[in-house]
């Protein structure tokens, strides 16, 4: 868990360096590839329900491009910690 934690810190790094600070993570994906987020926006819609789209993956898409996988990295580390205190 902690090699995945530091895997995704990295990535943030990453996309912060080279999207910069202000960048969406919308833009970022759109600009790497405009078909992969139509289908998913698609499929989304069609499959599992339109309102999933609007309400939860329309927000994380205006976020800064760093920002969801370092906070998902964050979540992560809370959970080893979690995990390892719970272990005797």
């Amino acid at each position: 868990m902690l090699v995945a934690a530091c895997i995704f810190i990295g990535w943030s790094l990453v996309l912060l360096i080279f999207t910069g600070v202000g960048t969406s993570l919308g833009t970022a994906i759109y600009n790497a590839s405009p078909s992969a987020l139509n289908s998913l926006q698609a499929g989304i819609q069609r499959y599992i329900f339109p309102e999933v789209w609007d309400w939860v993956f329309q927000p994380i898409l205006e976020l800064p491009a760093w920002l969801p996988p370092l906070a998902f990295g964050g979540l992560l580390l809370v959970a080893r910690s979690i995990q390892k205190a719970r272990a005797w």
